[in-house]
């Protein structure tokens, strides 16, 4: 048996390992580039057009005709003179002057009319014309004389009179009425313009009224909740007849607004006095901004105002009863029909 030669495994070598190379960083020196300079901009002028404003046209300029006082006859006459006749004019219209002169004076001081005299022409011997004037006349006028004065007679009617109290700089109480005051149907005083407010006697629910011996107070008060006003009490002086009316309740409104009643508040009192208010218009305790609040007309301003919306609520309430009444036979009638089949 043939042997055969071992072969000999190939070498095998380590791999050949270079050293890393490591190159230095390329370094650059800094580019510095000089600034870039750009020649300036030079724009043209910039040219506006010219503004041209319309002319300005003011009106015409009116002046009112000079209006000359009239010429005196004297001197108109003696002006007539001395044209017709330069050489002896002037004499005589310088004598005409002063005389014109002298009675103009003569009647501020005495109150005396003067009458002057047209001049007269007389013919000359050398044919020239000389104008004389005689001398004014005086006639004395009457002196007017004024009579006596006499005082107009205060309004025997009553007056739209306003009343307004202010405490600490703040209104509390407005009261606007026309009022006069009757005994057993007579008139006996009519509230005038002459009737003032007693401020000392005044306060934010009482209103007092005089004139000379005739005074007169209203007194406003709250109900429990103090949510609402009324007029409680009357009292009146009137031509040295007392009067009065106490717990009464008249015109209630709520705080903050005001009762109103054009056609009028009748208030009777003791003594057969009786006080009527006509247009009038109140609001105790608060006022805002011293205007009247919201206003609670009376009974007798609705008038007919009042039949109109009761008889629309009738109607519709009418109405509705009809429809219910008509939707029960409507239902019953459906019953029925259900049965039958």
């Amino acid at each position: 048996m043939q042997h055969l030669p071992k072969r000999r495994p190939p070498m095998r070598l380590p791999p050949r390992r270079h050293p890393h190379r490591r190159h230095p960083p390329r370094r650059h020196p800094h580019r510095r580039h000089p600034p870039m300079r750009h020649p300036p901009t030079r724009h043209p002028p910039r040219r506006h057009p010219p503004t041209r404003h319309p002319p300005r046209r003011h009106p015409p300029r009116r002046h009112p005709p000079r209006r000359h006082p009239p010429m005196p006859a004297s001197t108109q006459a003696a002006s007539t003179a001395t044209a017709s006749n330069p050489t002896t004019g002037s004499t005589t219209a310088e004598t005409a002057t002063t005389s014109n002169t002298t009675s103009t004076t003569s009647d501020s001081s005495t109150a005396q009319q003067t009458t002057t005299q047209q001049p007269t022409t007389q013919p000359s011997t050398n044919g020239s014309t000389v104008v004389t004037t005689a001398k004014p006349s005086k006639t004395t006028a009457p002196i007017p004389t004024t009579g006596p004065t006499t005082t107009v007679a205060p309004s025997l009617s009553p007056t739209d009179n306003k009343y307004t109290f202010v405490k600490n700089n703040v209104t509390c109480l407005k009261v606007d009425m026309k009022s006069y005051f009757e005994q057993n149907g007579i008139t006996i005083a009519n509230v005038t313009a002459l009737y003032k407010m007693d401020k000392t006697k005044s306060s934010c629910n009482v209103l007092t009224v005089g004139y000379k011996s005739n005074t007169f107070s209203l007194t406003f008060s709250m109900d429990d909740k103090n949510a609402s006003f009324y007029l409680s009490d009357v009292e009146a002086s009137i031509n040295k007849v007392k009067a009065n009316a106490s717990n009464i309740v008249v015109g209630k409104a709520a705080v903050k607004a005001s009762y109103s009643c054009a056609s009028g508040i009748v208030v009777k009192m003791s003594n057969n006095v009786t006080m009527v208010m006509d247009s009038v218009q109140y609001q105790a305790f608060k006022v805002v901004n011293g205007n009247f609040g919201t206003a609670q007309i009376c009974t007798g301003d609705m008038g007919d105002n009042v039949i109109i919306p009761i008889a629309v609520g009738c109607a519709l309430g009418g109405l509705i009863i009809i429809v219910i009444v008509a939707y029960l036979i409507g239902r019953r009638r459906m019953k029925h029909r259900y049965e039958a089949m």
